[in-house]
């Protein structure tokens, strides 16, 4: 019997294979966001606190004098 002890698991090389395939299936970890994801979220926070401080407020009938 041999001393050396035998994995179960793949050489290196087939293992880095097989999990990168995995990889692009369904990724574990979550990729960077693009940069267009990140102002959309940018403009969602912004829409949020200005709901927040000024509520229902009507820019065009306050600064225009049109009623919507």
């Amino acid at each position: 019997m041999s001393k050396e002890t035998h994995s179960q698991d793949f050489n290196s090389e087939q293992f880095k294979k097989i999990w990168e395939e995995m990889d692009k299936i369904d990724p574990l970890t979550p990729g960077q966001p693009s940069e267009s994801e990140l102002c959309i979220e940018a403009y969602m926070k912004a829409a949020e606190h200005d709901s927040y401080l000024f509520g229902d407020y009507d820019y065009c009938k306050e600064w225009l004098g049109i009623c919507t």
